[in-house]
């Protein structure tokens, strides 16, 4: 069941990637590029649960027992938390709910925005 819902996350990422590189008006859109931003955290999250089996080592009893080793098993530990549900992708969608609150309740307008835009990319990946 993991496999299914990695991979199927992998392809949502991925379309939505794909729509905002792709289109200019979707890069000009800083709603979109935040949608970016969370569609790259899923991906790498996703991507790394698909392939669990490649970075836990046989020993492993509390995961998926692979054929990695304890080099590849600290990698897969220390990307996972970051990218994961309760890491960036936490934060980006934060990033996101904020834009929203900025546009929608406070009519923000674009100049406005782009001022704290970075900080809506960086702040997802501060915790660590």
């Amino acid at each position: 069941l993991r496999s299914v819902v990695a991979t199927l996350s992998i392809l949502g990422s991925t379309m939505i990637l794909i729509s905002v590189l792709r289109s200019k008006k979707n890069r000009n859109n800083m709603q979109q590029r935040i949608i970016g931003g969370m569609s790259v955290c899923d991906l790498v999250f996703s991507f790394f649960v698909l392939t669990a089996y490649l970075w836990t080592p046989p020993q492993s009893k509390s995961f998926v027992p692979g054929i990695g080793n304890e080099t590849t098993c600290n990698i897969q530990g220390f990307v996972l938390p970051i990218f994961g549900a309760g890491g960036a992708s936490l934060f980006y969608n934060a990033s996101l709910a904020l834009y929203y609150l900025l546009v929608v309740k406070y009519n923000w307008k674009q100049r406005d925005l782009k001022k704290i835009e970075k900080w809506l990319h960086i702040v997802p990946f501060v915790p660590y």
